[in-house]
């Protein structure tokens, strides 16, 4: 900042008062002692070809997704972090820097502020270094692998150390939380107080919005997540979700035996390990099912397999899967 300031006065200012502007906007973090920036991933374009069996009268629905462009990656350190709840504070510097936690929710009400602050009264866990990469869609499978995942890979990618992930008690009951964590060399620790006191919080930033990649980032990804197998089996799936809530076919009864000439398999994910799901999808060249996060499993198939998503007619918004089979070099 003082070398802007310099070169403003040898001028007798005459720098516009936007490059100056500009130059505090760069060099913010040197006014804000205990917080600091690291770019992990410049911005990124990418690149998309269009689905192969793609109707000329459907093609509105895929062009805006053909390109996208999106920021850079950061990790922000943030060090002497008291966190109460959705509150981060840093006593310190007698700041709230509640900004830099991930979230998708609306905007937190004053009354859930002060809710928060009250938990200053119990008694702190102790942290000493530790990363935060989830927000309030990570408990999905779906949001785990291709938000989540690709955060840990550009972190370990950078060459830090660090290697602990920090996560509500909630996210780490859940299998495929502990299990890509363990495969992919990270510790986590559970958030088991209502007041956290942490030396350095390191808070990494999104790789790409949200159903968008970068192509290399995840192949690499996929790599690491694939165990060493013998000879593809050459599998055919169709993955039923009749056991979900919501996003069912109603008419599920009438496609299974149209998919058994074929010689396509019916199954269902509840249940199988994360270690499973690897396994089996491994081995798939043809993966068939309806928008949901059994898809998501194309994260393990060959390159080159083939996936039929079944989604809702005249659906614009929803490509997600369509852009992770474009990352994956799948068709």
């Amino acid at each position: 900042m003082e070398q802007y300031l310099s070169k403003a006065m040898a001028q007798g200012w005459s720098l516009e008062l936007t490059s100056v502007i500009e130059a505090v906007g760069r060099h913010w973090c040197l006014l804000r002692p205990g917080i600091y920036h690291t770019e992990l991933l410049t911005g990124h374009v990418e690149v998309r070809k269009p689905p192969s069996n793609l109707c000329q009268s459907d093609e509105a629905l895929f062009a805006h997704e053909f390109e996208r462009q999106w920021g850079p990656c950061e990790a922000v350190a943030l060090d002497h972090l008291t966190v109460l709840g959705e509150t981060w504070l840093q006593w310190r510097w007698y700041r709230i820097v509640d900004g830099y936690r991930p979230c998708h929710g609306p905007r937190r009400r004053k009354r859930g502020r002060l809710k928060d602050l009250a938990q200053l009264r119990h008694p702190a866990q102790r942290i000493d270094e530790a990363l935060w990469v989830h927000d309030d869609w990570s408990g999905n499978y779906f949001h785990w692998l291709t938000d989540v995942l690709p955060k840990l890979q550009a972190w370990q990618e950078s060459g830090a150390s660090c290697r602990t992930v920090l996560l509500p008690q909630a996210l780490l009951n859940r299998h495929y939380v502990r299990d890509s964590l363990q495969i992919l060399g990270f510790r986590p620790i559970a958030w088991t107080s209502l007041r956290l006191e942490i030396s350095r919080l390191i808070v990494i930033s999104t790789t790409a919005p949200t159903g968008n990649y970068r192509k290399h980032l995840l192949q690499r990804l996929q790599r690491r997540l694939l165990a060493p197998s013998s000879a593809p089996k050459m599998r055919k799936i169709y993955v039923s979700r009749g056991d979900a809530s919501k996003r069912f076919l109603l008419n599920e009864a009438d496609l299974i035996p149209l998919l058994q000439c074929h010689g396509i398999e019916f199954v269902t994910l509840q249940g199988l390990s994360l270690r499973e799901q690897i396994e089996m999808f491994s081995h798939c060249t043809l993966l068939v099912g309806l928008h949901g996060a059994g898809l998501a499993n194309m994260l393990y198939m060959p390159s080159g397999s083939d996936v039929v998503e079944i989604r809702r007619d005249q659906d614009c918004i929803g490509n997600c899967y369509f852009s992770m089979a474009s990352a994956l070099l799948i068709r």
